[in-house]
């Protein structure tokens, strides 16, 4: 659990007043407030949190070796081949969340693979043109272009804004573009459908994938363990493109 179980207790504080003239009822009330548990321990122990388990087909060892970090580039990683695969637009408010330049997020980086290592000496076909890194060239331009604009594109200043800050925002925004994707592939379904069996009634009381994910999100308190999540998801939707294009 990333949660302790119990709070902080209070700072000491030195008092002149003999033993005997402290109030029971208030020592008393101190000790159960200091040793209660934290609000997101309770929630996790009622099964209204959750933290779900990680998905052994995409398993990189134990999360709590991978930091925060770790798992957001490996995430950016797979959203770029995801948009540039899918050719779905990306919304300003994703690009803003970009982390600031690095190796491995820069225009020679290549994708992500199921086992979360870059894939760009992989010899799929023009894999290591297509996968490249261009979301910062992307993010640069869409900025030069809006500069002076009613509507700026103000990216998140690295250095003026918490990289947690940053981190948690991304760990539901990112969660878009999947819910987006699974509707799409749920109303291609449905026609395919109709299609095929006209008579058939077309209302379902079933969640939807986007659905699911949407409520899956909201229950995890950890923005790592969002990441975390989000970038399992992101695999398990380049397994099944890497699949039926085999």
């Amino acid at each position: 659990c990333p949660f302790s179980k119990t709070m902080d207790p209070p700072p000491a504080t030195s008092t002149t007043e003999p033993t005997s003239r402290a109030s029971p009822t208030a020592t008393t009330s101190s000790s159960s407030s200091s040793s209660s548990p934290c609000l997101e321990y309770q929630l996790l122990q009622r099964g209204i949190l959750n933290i779900p388990p990680t998905d052994p087909d995409f398993y990189m060892g134990d999360y709590r070796d991978v930091t925060t970090e770790q798992i957001e580039v490996k995430l950016w990683l797979l959203i770029n081949q995801f948009l540039i695969t899918t050719k779905q637009p990306v919304s300003p408010v994703l690009l803003s969340l970009l982390p600031p330049p690095s190796n491995e997020l820069s225009c020679s980086s290549g994708s992500t693979t199921g086992n979360g290592r870059s894939s760009s000496t992989n010899n799929n076909d023009n894999n290591t043109e297509e996968h490249k890194f261009v979301l910062h060239k992307i993010a640069n331009d869409l900025k030069t272009k809006t500069k002076g604009l009613e509507h700026d594109f103000v990216p998140v200043p690295p250095d003026q804004y918490p990289a947690y800050r940053r981190q948690r925002r991304l760990s539901f925004s990112a969660a878009y573009l999947l819910e987006e994707y699974y509707d799409k592939k749920q109303q291609q379904q449905e026609q395919q459908q109709k299609k095929e069996s006209p008579s058939s009634s077309g209302s379902c009381s079933i969640p939807s994938e986007a659905e699911e994910l949407k409520a899956l999100l909201l229950s995890i308190p950890s923005t790592k363990q969002r990441l975390r999540v989000l970038l399992e998801k992101f695999l398990q939707w380049q397994q099944q493109e890497w699949g039926e294009l085999q």
